[in-house]
């Protein structure tokens, strides 16, 4: 169900000014520029490295619901920072961030099915949401298992003091934030390896705003995905700082500091993010994007997805915060693409395709 063009951009608009609020809370995040060169020009594998298989994971069964049991998991992120610096605030201001949480969601027919990791939005206020609504929708509607992973600064994993989820994240302190998307891969990676040891079934990543961002940069690095679905996401951060709404406290900081939109491309480019490319077929991948994103802007998602050889995309007429009302179409375009996949024999009623 789509909604007027006005109202769509409106929601993005507003969603720019709560934000602006809440991230004017806190005090001014730190300066981390003179820090920046222990990051920049390292190749992929440095930058990026495969973190071990997880050796031990604690597992606490939640329940068994109608159709499907919830099982809740936890282990140690295997994230090593960088600098030295941020690896003291790592393990000290930020200890909530040492593990990896999630919570695994299978079906219990024993039909086979693929495992999509699911990879939630910037500032997603903890995960009631979208394990009571969101998640049980994608169980039944695109018939797959799922695994909810919490990234850092969110949910489960949000520091005492940080005043709202994912505040952390994606701010004007650039070595935190570089931190926070290297160590979402590596938990992202992990996540998979973990789940390649305990089920036998296709692996597959679907995230949503930040969420597919963190989709994006793990099929640069990581081969072992059996498909990617990043929604309303590109990998342009330079981008997303210039001009959406709800990065303008970071935009506004880091105008103070002296750096101009010149200076964060080349910085984007030298820590590697816009010179990376996916390590899976373009096949494997469907992009999800809104024609009037004022947060993921269409020109800049068009100019990756040239750049990575035009993968499969679909488009909705809205915004990016519209996106809630566009989730049968979004759900439509998911379940036929992984129809067309076929990773897994087909039981029972085919999904019903989009139109």
């Amino acid at each position: 169900m789509s909604i007027p063009l006005p109202l769509a951009l409106a929601m993005d608009r507003a969603v720019g000014f709560i934000s602006g609020i809440a991230n004017n809370l806190p005090a001014e995040h730190p300066d981390t520029r003179d820090e920046l060169e222990a990051y920049l020009d390292k190749p992929f594998d440095v930058a990026f490295p495969a973190p071990p298989v997880p050796n031990h994971a604690h597992l606490s069964r939640f329940e068994a619901r109608r159709g499907y049991t919830v099982e809740e998991f936890r282990f140690d992120s295997a994230f090593e920072p960088m600098s030295a610096h941020y690896k003291e605030r790592h393990e000290h201001d930020y200890i909530e961030n040492r593990h990896v949480v999630g919570r695994i969601y299978r079906h219990d027919d024993g039909h086979p099915r693929v495992m999509v990791i699911y990879i939630h939005g910037l500032m997603q206020p903890g995960p009631v949401m979208e394990e009571r609504v969101l998640i049980p929708r994608i169980l039944k509607k695109l018939d797959v298992d799922v695994c909810h992973l919490h990234l850092p600064f969110h949910g489960r994993r949000k520091p005492a003091n940080e005043l709202i989820h994912g505040g952390f994240f994606w701010t004007s302190d650039l070595v935190r934030s570089f931190e926070a998307i290297r160590q979402s891969v590596s938990d992202v990676r992990s996540v998979i390896y973990y789940l390649r040891e305990r089920f036998n079934q296709p692996i597959g990543l679907v995230g949503m705003s930040l969420g597919g961002v963190i989709t994006m940069t793990t099929v640069c690095v990581e081969k072992d995905v059996d498909f990617a679905i990043p929604v309303i996401a590109h990998q342009s951060l330079s981008d997303a700082v210039t001009r959406a709404p709800i990065l303008t406290r970071m935009r506004e900081e880091l105008n103070q500091r002296g750096l101009s939109e010149a200076d964060l491309i080349d910085i984007e480019s030298r820590l590697g993010l816009s010179r990376m490319k996916p390590v899976i077929p373009t096949e494997r991948m469907l992009w999800i994007n809104a024609r009037h994103d004022l947060i993921i802007r269409a020109d800049a998602v068009e100019r990756q997805w040239r750049d990575w050889g035009e993968p499969p995309i679909r488009w909705y007429e809205g915004s990016h915060m519209s996106i809630v009302f566009e989730i049968p179409q979004v759900m439509g375009w998911i379940g036929e693409y992984l129809d067309d996949l076929a990773l897994v024999p087909r039981h029972g009623m085919r999904r019903r395709r989009a139109a």
